[in-house]
């Protein structure tokens, strides 16, 4: 009798440790999705942010220049999904990568100096280490190429093509 409860009893403890993994395992997939996700929100917005249209609307904003109410929806949408995404961050990110966000806004640079874009990508580096996407050599280099100067560098090529087919243009 006696090693009959204690049987049952071990199978009870087994079942409920299995259980208890197997919530504490769900529980660290979903912080993980949320952290991930989170970091993809505030990626995004930077970039909307970054955009060469945004910038210049944004600097008409801070120079307190009239704006129609459009541009001013704009505004208000860029500073609700910031206030989102930074309190996600806050709520999910890694110590490091709040961080890194912190060391970023610490730079009070206007525009996209070397050293804001070096925190830039500290900040996705401590997010990819997160994600635990793996080293990546080159990653500065690719980040600025395709989110930093890198889109600058080919508009500006286009717009200098542009000009100089219309000036070829004008002079025939």
């Amino acid at each position: 009798m006696n090693e009959q409860l204690i049987g049952a009893g071990i199978a009870v403890v087994t079942l409920l440790i299995g259980w208890f993994l197997a919530r504490w395992r769900e529980d660290e997939k979903d912080r993980k999705s949320r952290r991930l996700e989170s970091y993809a929100n505030f990626i995004e917005i930077w970039a909307v942010s970054e955009r060469w249209d945004t910038s210049a609307l944004l600097a008409r904003f801070f120079a307190n220049e009239t704006l129609d109410q459009s541009e001013l929806n704009l505004i208000m949408f860029l500073k609700e999904r910031f206030d989102n995404a930074h309190a996600r961050l806050m709520v999910y990110g890694s110590p490091k990568v709040i961080s890194a966000l912190s060391d970023l806004y610490r730079i009070q640079d206007v525009g996209l100096s070397e050293a804001k874009k070096g925190a830039y990508i500290k900040l996705l580096d401590a997010m990819r280490q997160d994600a635990n996407s793996g080293k990546h050599d080159g990653f500065g280099c690719d980040v600025d190429n395709i989110m930093l100067s890198g889109p600058l560098e080919r508009r500006q090529k286009l717009f200098e093509k542009a000009t100089s087919e219309l000036r070829q243009n004008e002079t025939r």
